[in-house]
């Protein structure tokens, strides 16, 4: 049984606490194919978190067999990976399908969680899709995104905010919707994109 599916993570999200993980951007083009390895790769600290049982993410898929294998592309500049982690203790399977656009540096993935096991699971809670923090040498992040629906005129229009350091913006659709007060896709600009 799946018994959660966690919604799809466009690209790019900026904390200034400590997250799962951790990005350094240098303002050159990204690798999109080494830029998935090198955060779910085999072995890595995936950017994405949850609690298991009140156990961070981090400490429990540390006991997780880990696989990490690509799939074959559906369309042309496309790379996909699946990133399976298995908790042979209580039957929890976490699997994350990452999908790479290499034309436009994109990268979206999808989380889900699945009992393979005969007994109930112990809680999942606290899960953030994306859990990364974004380091960049110089200037102020600017995050490029769209306002959700509230059923008005102003639906999905193009807002930008600039992301001072220890300033957050949290975009969360309500009632597990995908777009209802928030859409949360998203384009980061850094300095070294302006020129």
């Amino acid at each position: 049984l799946i018994f959660a599916l966690c919604t799809i993570a466009l690209f790019l999200h900026i904390q200034t606490a400590k997250a799962q993980s951790s990005s350094t951007q240098n303002g050159k083009p990204i690798q999109v194919a080494r830029w998935i390895t090198s955060q779910f790769g085999k072995g890595k600290t995936p950017p994405f978190s949850f609690e298991y049982g009140g156990m961070s993410s981090r400490d429990f898929l540390k006991r997780c067999r880990q696989t990490f294998t690509q799939l074959p592309s559906t369309e042309d500049n496309q790379v996909r990976y699946i990133a399976t982690y298995t908790d042979s203790q209580t039957g929890l399977e976490v699997e994350c399908e990452v999908t790479g656009w290499t034309d436009f540096g994109a990268v979206e993935w999808v989380l889900r969680f699945e009992n393979t096991g005969t007994d109930m699971t112990p809680p999942i809670s606290h899960v953030q899709t994306t859990d990364i923090t974004f380091l960049h040498p110089t200037g102020t992040p600017i995050v490029h995104y769209a306002e959700g629906s509230n059923a008005s005129r102003t639906d999905f229009a193009p807002h930008e905010r600039i992301l001072n350091m220890g300033d957050t913006l949290k975009m969360e659709p309500r009632g597990g919707r995908s777009s209802d007060g928030a859409f949360p896709f998203f384009n980061l600009q850094t300095s070294e994109a302006e020129g």
